[in-house]
């Protein structure tokens, strides 16, 4: 009788190329695309577009009476 343990060539390798295959289908992209900046000033611009028949001039105090974008304010 042979007292030898066979031995297991490749078993680690085995092992962690199975934890990595699973690491890889566990891993789901969960976000969205960034919408370029250009595209969000477009889509607020076409938002406030409408309001520019509102303006009563008689009313005008300030620049916050106009219907003007986020950073348009900012920048004055």
């Amino acid at each position: 009788m042979n007292s030898e343990k066979p031995r297991n060539t490749g078993g680690q390798y085995e092992k962690r190329n199975k934890k990595n295959f699973k690491n890889k289908q566990k891993f789901q992209p969960n976000f969205k695309k960034k919408v370029p900046v250009w595209k969000q000033i477009d889509s607020e611009i076409n938002q406030l577009l409408p309001l520019y028949d509102q303006i009563e001039p008689n009313k005008i105090e300030s620049f916050d009476d106009f219907p003007l974008s986020k950073r348009t304010l900012d920048g004055l």
